[in-house]
């Protein structure tokens, strides 16, 4: 095993592996520069689990489509589109910072 490949096993192991392999299908892989990843494709929707290839970061999108069984055709594009650019943001970020990257819903009393 090559230092690359213990370093990947060591994040999934990190990660704990969050894609249980159950009822997968399909397994489909991407290996870029930016992040690593897995699409784990069940009859009913699809998992993409990914890291990044410097260890900092690591997450999962889920695909759900009606009625009930997963067309790839719109999943892979979404797939090969997610970029990993290495930024963070701290929970100390200023509130101002979050509201120019996501809109805040304030909680209704």
């Amino acid at each position: 095993m090559s230092r690359k490949d213990l370093a990947n096993h060591a994040r999934f192991v990190v990660s704990r592996g969050s894609v249980a392999v159950g009822d997968v299908q399909r397994v489909k892989t991407l290996f870029r520069d930016d992040i690593e990843a897995l699409l784990a494709v069940r009859k009913s929707h699809a998992e993409f689990e990914w890291w990044a290839t410097d260890g900092s970061a690591w997450g999962v999108v889920h695909f759900f489509q009606k009625p009930n069984e997963i067309d790839l055709s719109w999943v892979r594009p979404v797939c090969q589109s997610l970029k990993f650019s290495g930024e963070g943001y701290l929970d100390e970020s200023k509130r101002e910072e979050q509201a120019e990257l996501f809109e805040i819903i304030e909680p209704q009393p």
